[in-house]
């Protein structure tokens, strides 16, 4: 009888395969983005972090996986199989570095960090028009539509789609900080572009929100459309660059 292992993978990739091909293909201390579609158990992702720590590189890799169901437990899909294994290798480099003496100074500055997405769907409603043109079900879908947002949403899910929207990148960083006022806001930050944006998700925008934010005409705000009256709206378009959700 097969394994639940041999029927995930039945022709994985070497290790030493994946080696040499980024061996050839890239470069070390040029940033390269290594691409795998199909990434199985993330035996890319292995081969990129121990050329970093081979040749000091700085190389990145993005794996895409479809959840396919592996019939185990501990690892219901390939994808939480490839995480798994990406931390253990990430787990093994680093004991590896601290009993080794780094004389070029390879491995002190290594990321062995990753960040994981999900394809789903969206926290931000989006409207659709009915072709009916019923009197009763706009004026359902418009009492619905007073927030956009979807049941149970998550701030940190919410921001990522909105710095997706506005064209940031994944490496993008959030810093939540807590006003005086009692609002809350992200800053959000692209270190690829340099790119930026405050977000505020709080259900209401105080009236002294920008006494306690320093806001400037080049300023993103993004904030949600319910969390303003009108007067807050037009004050805040005077002092920066706002967008509501």
């Amino acid at each position: 009888m097969r394994s639940w292992k041999e029927d995930a993978f039945d022709t994985p990739k070497p290790v030493r395969l994946m080696n040499r091909v980024l061996e050839i293909g890239t470069k070390a201390g040029e940033g390269d983005i290594v691409l795998d579609f199909f990434a199985g158990s993330g035996t890319m992702a292995q081969g990129v972090l121990e050329s970093n720590q081979k040749d000091g590189g700085n190389r990145q890799f993005i794996l895409v996986q479809l959840p396919e169901p592996t019939g185990n437990k501990q690892f219901a899909t390939i994808a939480e199989i490839a995480k798994e294994r990406i931390r253990r290798v990430a787990r093994q480099l680093k004991e590896k570095a601290g009993k080794e003496l780094d004389l070029a100074g390879k491995n002190g500055n290594q990321d062995l960090g990753f960040k994981v997405f999900k394809l789903t769907g969206p926290n931000i409603q989006q409207w659709k028009a009915d072709t009916e043109r019923d009197a009763d079900a706009y004026a359902q879908e418009l009492e619905l539509f007073n927030d956009p947002l979807v049941a149970g949403w998550k701030p940190e899910n919410v921001i990522w789609e909105v710095a997706l929207r506005e064209g940031f990148g994944l490496n993008t960083q959030f810093t939540a900080r807590g006003l005086a006022n009692g609002n809350n806001i992200c800053d959000v930050f692209d270190p690829d572009t340099n790119q930026k944006f405050i977000i505020c998700l709080d259900d209401q925008i105080r009236t002294d929100f920008s006494r306690h934010c320093e806001l400037r005409p080049d300023t993103l705000f993004i904030c949600r459309d319910i969390a303003l009256d009108d007067s807050a709206a037009a004050n805040l378009a005077l002092q920066c660059r706002l967008k509501t959700i």
